[in-house]
């Protein structure tokens, strides 16, 4: 008996600290390129390519750190770096909450989950800091070559301004090599800029500048029929018979 309480007692001190809640810690550049000053530069030591979680097998070569809040973090800085980590808040900066879904602060785009390796997304897949566009987004894809031509892997979305499309990773079987490969830069995911900004296609940013507010959306006028007034017929007198005096 002994022997059982000292266990549970071990155990519960155990998970106090946060044991077998875990999170992801690396970086890397979805695009391939970072933002050095003044220019994008390929990027030959922004952490590591798994670190994008393409290929299923690159979990098992990632590092994973106890978190004790049991909170996780996908972070996209402005110099295109996307990090992941643990959200304890000895790890965040000022002015960050680890317990709103999404957010963006400095310049940086987070987001938040709870739960063991819950960071293993991409920011911009569905339901992480993204939205599900209401058109059909196939007939056109600006990640299509690598995003050559444009290495910060951001395009302004040409049917939502209030948005933009962020160039993520994906996997590809390679016909040639006849393995399957992790294509940085191919995957279209659909960012909702915060709101009051707008995308500004040429700083690459959401700012407010750029924002224009939507029209209100048109709502034609109701019609009511007139009233009329209901016919009412008029009321006549009741017919009463003359009263005759009686003779006795």
């Amino acid at each position: 008996m002994l022997t059982l309480v000292v266990f549970v007692a071990g155990l519960t001190a155990v998970l106090a600290e946060g044991y077998g809640s875990r999170c992801f810690d690396c970086n890397y550049a979805p695009s391939g390129y970072s933002y050095q000053s003044d220019y994008w530069k390929r990027s030959t030591t922004a952490g590591y390519e798994g670190c994008a979680l393409a290929n299923y097998d690159d979990a098992d070569n990632l590092d994973k750190w106890t978190c004790k809040s049991g909170r996780c973090f996908i972070r996209r800085d402005k110099n295109g770096l996307v990090y992941r980590g643990c959200a304890d808040e000895e790890n965040l900066p000022l002015g960050v909450n680890s317990y709103s879904g999404c957010q963006y602060v400095a310049g940086s785009q987070w987001y938040f989950c709870k739960g063991d390796l819950c960071n293993k997304g991409q920011i911009g897949d569905y339901g992480h800091c993204d939205y599900k566009p209401s058109y059909h987004s196939h007939s056109y894809n600006p990640c299509d070559g690598k995003c050559y031509g444009n290495p910060s892997g951001l395009f302004k979305d040409n049917y939502n301004p209030y948005g933009f499309i962020q160039c993520g990773c994906d996997y590809k079987y390679d016909a040639y090599s006849k393995t399957s490969k992790a294509c940085i830069c191919c995957k279209p995911l659909h960012v909702k800029c915060p709101k009051g900004t707008a995308f500004n296609d040429y700083a690459k940013v959401c700012d407010t500048a750029s924002y224009t507010a939507p029209a209100p959306a048109y709502q034609a006028p109701a019609y009511h029929a007139p009233a009329y007034p209901s016919y009412q017929a008029p009321a006549y007198p009741s017919y009463q018979a003359p009263a005759y005096p009686s003779y006795h």
